[in-house]
C-alpha cells in the first residue's frame, strides 16, 4: 500500500506521539514529531531542510544504505538495532522505514525510529538475575546432594552399629564384614566416626592396683 504525502499529513507527524520523522528523497526533513526532538536530545530545532546526515553525523554508512534502499522502495524494519552516539552514548533502538509517494513518484521516506535502551537494559539486568538465581540454585543443590551423601553414610555406619556384632567373648574383638577381628574401639572408629581417649575406672584401678586401696 503506497502512502501519499499531503500538507495534512506533515501536520500529523509533527502532532504525534510516536517518534517520526519525514524526509525527500535528499535525507532532507519535511517533519519532525515532537517525540522525535525530546527522545534524540534536539531541543527546539528547526529541522525542516536541513539534512539528517547533519543532524546526526555519527550516522553509519550502514544505516545510509538502508535510508537508500527505503527511496528505492523497499519497507524496512529492525526489531533492535545498536546505535552509538557521537558522545559515546549507546542506544538500542527499533526502526522502520516506509517509503512515501507523491504521485506515482516516490517522495522520500517515512522513519520511525523508538528508543529501547531501557527495555533492552532491563531485559539483559533481567538475564543476569536469572544466571546469577540459577548459580545460586545449583549450589546449593550440590550442597545438599553432599549433605545427603553424609547423612546415608552417617546412617549406613548406624546401622552396621545397630545390628547384632560378633564379638569374642574372651578377649571382645569384633568382627567385620571381611571376616577380620577388630579392638571395639577401633570397629566403632571405623563405622561410625568416633574417637576414643583412654582411661581406667575405679573398679579397674582397684582391681590393677590393690596396694594403692587397701589403706
Amino acid at each position: 500500500m503506497k502512502t501519499i504525502i499531503t500538507d495534512n499529513w506533515l501536520t500529523l507527524i509533527e502532532q504525534s506521539p510516536l517518534p517520526i520523522a519525514i524526509f525527500d528523497r535528499h535525507m532532507k526533513y519535511l517533519a519532525a514529531s515532537k517525540r522525535w526532538l525530546t527522545d534524540y536530545n534536539l531541543g527546539d530545532r528547526k529541522l525542516t531542510g536541513r539534512s539528517h546526515y547533519d543532524v546526526f553525523p555519527e550516522i553509519s554508512d550502514r544505516w545510509k544504505e538502508f535510508h537508500q534502499r527505503g527511496i528505492c522502495g523497499e519497507a524496512i524494519s529492525m526489531p533492535e538495532d545498536k546505535f552509538v552516539r557521537l558522545d559515546g552514548t549507546v542506544l538500542w533502538l527499533r526502526w522502520e522505514i516506509q517509503p512515501w509517494y507523491k504521485g506515482k513518484d516516490i517522495g522520500g521516506i517515512l522513519l520511525f525510529v523508538e528508543d529501547i535502551t531501557a527495555q533492552k537494559q532491563a531485559l539483559e539486568d533481567l538475564k543476569t538475575l536469572n544466571l546469577e538465581l540459577e548459580k545460586r540454585v545449583d549450589e546449593r543443590t550440590q550442597a545438599l546432594k553432599k549433605s545427603i551423601e553424609k547423612l546415608k553414610a552417617a546412617l549406613y555406619k548406624v546401622n552396621q552399629l545397630s545390628e547384632l556384632l560378633p564379638i569374642c567373648s574372651a578377649c571382645k574383638k569384633i568382627r567385620d564384614d571381611q571376616g577380620y577381628w577388630h579392638q571395639v574401639e577401633v570397629y566403632i572408629r571405623d563405622h561410625a566416626g568416633v574417637e576414643f581417649s583412654h582411661g581406667i575406672c575405679p573398679d579397674c584401678k582397684k582391681k590393677l592396683y590393690p596396694d594403692l586401696f587397701d589403706n
